[in-house]
């Protein structure tokens, strides 16, 4: 049972999720970007993979081999400041570089923006308590999966959102069940997930 908390927490960490999130788009639903070349698509994805999972695995293994953090994967909350605070940085601009590059495309820097606002709110929280990133993770992504259901009336859709809203359970039960957080940090993060990723995506006209 460890073992399988443990992968879930591995498989949906909320450093993966944009790459997810962004996969899905390019390549399972590309209408929703119909605008965008499809020739772009693998550039756009390096540049997800790159800026939101490689370069902020990179710095935590950095920190940790200078001893400034205590553990790699950073469970313990006085751990997490200032990796979450360069990965805010590094999301912020990503999504300035979509929203001066490709301003033609809201879907693309307000699902960037949505996922910017949750590492800010998860980061400012942690200074004081130790919400769940991985809940805020797929609270995003059910947000997305929602809006794009109502927004495009994508019917193909309902099954991938019921499919990420049992994974979101799985894994906010991972996290419950390995002791790292609490039920209302849990809770707490899925709901800060799922507000600010509708509250932001809702600003496309």
């Amino acid at each position: 049972m460890k073992f399988i908390a443990n992968f879930l927490s591995g498989f949906l960490h909320p450093l993966l999720l944009p790459t997810y999130i962004f996969s899905l788009v390019f390549f399972a639903f590309p209408e929703i970007v119909s605008q965008v070349n499809p020739a772009l698509f693998n550039i756009l994805l390096l540049l997800i993979v790159v800026s939101t999972c490689i370069l902020p695995v990179f710095i935590v293994v950095m920190m940790y081999k200078l001893k400034l953090v205590q553990k790699i994967n950073i469970e313990d909350r006085e751990d997490r400041f200032l990796p979450q605070i360069i990965s805010c940085l590094i999301y912020g601009f990503v999504t300035w570089l979509f929203y001066s590059k490709i301003s033609q495309i809201p879907i693309l820097y307000l699902m960037m923006g949505s996922m910017t606002l949750c590492m800010i709110i998860v980061t400012v929280t942690n200074f004081f308590w130790k919400i769940s990133a991985h809940s805020t993770g797929m609270g995003g992504m059910v947000s997305f999966m929602l809006f794009c259901t109502y927004f495009y009336g994508e019917e193909t859709l309902f099954p991938v959102l019921g499919f990420i809203i049992i994974f979101a359970g799985f894994v906010m039960s991972s996290r419950l069940y390995l002791q790292v957080h609490t039920l209302a940090q849990v809770c707490a993060g899925f709901l800060v997930g799922l507000i600010a990723g509708l509250g932001v995506l809702s600003n496309i006209s």
